[in-house]
């Protein structure tokens, strides 16, 4: 999966060099080497019992501008599942989470929230925005067609304290990001 994205990525950008790249994929990252796609990135420090040494280097990420993952729970945050006696794991929070450290600053991350798990609960809804805000680089709702069906753009300016740029369209910011993390991994200030 790694070759093929690498060779669409190189002849998208060939064809169109300001191309922005990006992929979809479900935030359930421990699962995915079962379908043989690791959509993190090679520099991601995740460590599970069936990676083997060489796992991190089929990652994708680096080959996108962002990557939008699927953190389609319908409970906001960790402490939401704690005060409910579920599991933290099934949450936005630790989703978006999860997505961050597995991309591992090879993209921008977009943490993906389901509107339709929050039909009868938009403040939830917004809380879970913020949840994903909080611990990726923004977010991206699916679908927009719910916020019109359940009337929530009210819902959605709240959510949205200011106008910004998405991070992919800031000339040189990964790059910024990058050198940032790997001077904090080699105790560079």
């Amino acid at each position: 999966m790694r070759d093929f994205v690498a060779d669409v990525a190189r002849t998208a950008r060939a064809a169109k060099p300001s191309i922005t790249l990006g992929t979809y994929v479900g935030s359930w990252y421990p699962a995915y080497y079962e379908v043989g796609v690791n959509w993190g990135s090679p520099a991601t420090r995740l460590r599970y019992p069936w990676f083997t040494a060489d796992y991190p280097s089929t990652g994708y990420a680096e080959y996108f501008d962002w990557v939008s993952t699927g953190c389609y729970y319908p409970v906001a945050t960790r402490d939401d599942a704690r005060a409910n006696g579920l599991s933290e794991k099934g949450t936005v929070e630790y989703a978006a989470q999860l997505s961050d450290l597995a991309v591992a600053d090879g993209a921008f991350v977009y943490a993906g929230i389901y509107a339709q798990d929050y039909v009868r609960h938009p403040e939830v809804f917004v809380k879970a925005l913020d949840a994903a805000a909080r611990q990726s680089q923004g977010w991206m709702i699916f679908d927009i067609s719910y916020i019109n069906d359940f009337n929530w753009w009210p819902y959605l300016e709240a959510a949205v304290r200011s106008d910004a740029p998405p991070p992919e369209r800031l000339p040189g910011m990964l790059s910024e990001v990058r050198s940032a993390r790997d001077a904090a991994l080699h105790g560079h200030p």
